[in-house]
């Protein structure tokens, strides 16, 4: 039993260095920063510590490549970075503004979210914000993740 788990956990390993190797060949983490296409190889807390040294753009860059272009995704930085509470969502609140995509749009959503969850910034009180994040999910395109990010922001209201 013991060696068809290491058999397992091998080909897991194998699989996910297989993946990162195509990913980086056909460009898809072209635009990810290094600290995201290092993170199969570097202890968990050590990429954390790294994440928290960078500015919040190049945060924001790890958060939006771990989640859109890293699979299974890396969801262990929207955490970090939603730990930065108002100063973090200040951010997100201008990078909304610029104009993003439906799935960065949907990432920005779950930061928000995490950050409700983890107490650093009360989202839930900004009723117009709210208001606003909902007409734009509701303008989304891709049907399944316009239901999951409407879905997360009235739980935000909720709360």
């Amino acid at each position: 039993m013991k060696i068809a788990i290491w058999m397992v956990v091998v080909g897991l390993l194998f699989s996910a260095c297989d993946w990162l190797d195509r990913a980086m060949a056909s460009n898809e983490l072209a635009e990810c920063p290094d600290l995201l296409k290092q993170d199969l190889l570097t202890p968990h807390d050590e990429a954390i510590r790294t994440f928290h040294t960078l500015d919040l753009g190049d945060q924001f860059q790890v958060v939006i490549c771990g989640s859109q272009y890293v699979h299974p995704p890396v969801l262990e930085f929207e955490s970090a970075f939603a730990g930065g509470g108002e100063r973090v969502a200040e951010f997100l609140v201008a990078q909304l503004a610029s104009g993003v995509d439906d799935l960065t749009f949907r990432d920005v959503v779950n930061v928000f979210s995490r950050m409700q969850r983890q107490g650093t910034y009360d989202v839930g009180t900004e009723k117009l914000f709210l208001q606003w994040l909902e007409a734009r999910g509701e303008a989304m395109t891709n049907n399944g993740w316009r239901e999951y990010a409407i879905e997360v922001i009235h739980e935000l209201q909720r709360e």
